[in-house]
Parts: structure tokens; sequence; C-alpha cells
């Protein structure tokens, strides 16, 4: 079984990859069990739940994460 347990999508300031991106390529790698945690925010995490249904990432927690600035 393949994790990755901290990436960041477009919603965070340091990265390029789409959601919709990142999970294709996670699919595509073999990961099982992914964690996306953006910067400051938790807006996207209803899209990233249903996103991993459809790529069939049956790991991907619902639990509500972010990276905090300080």
């Amino acid at each position: 079984m393949k994790f990755d347990c901290h990436i960041h999508s477009t919603y965070s300031f340091d990265s390029f990859e789409s959601p919709k991106n990142i999970l294709f390529y996670a699919r595509t790698r073999g990961i099982d069990v992914l964690s996306i945690t953006d910067h400051d925010t938790l807006t996207f995490n209803h899209e990233l739940y249903e996103l991993a249904k459809k790529f069939d990432i049956s790991g991907y927690s619902k639990m509500r994460k972010k990276d905090l600035i300080t």
C-alpha cells in the first residue's frame, strides 16, 4: 500500500497542480492513501472527496486538515 500524507494543490500558493490532476497522478502511480493539505484553507475538501471516489482512491480522508502559516 502506498501513501502520500502531505501534498499541496493549487489552493495553496506553492503548488501548480489542480486537485483533479493530483488525484489522477496518484491513481496512475498506485497511491492508495492520499492527504491533500493546503495552506490556510479548507474550502476544497468536499470537492476532493468526490474526486477521490471518482478516481477510486478509497483511502482519501474526509478529515479536515490544513497547513497554518505562522
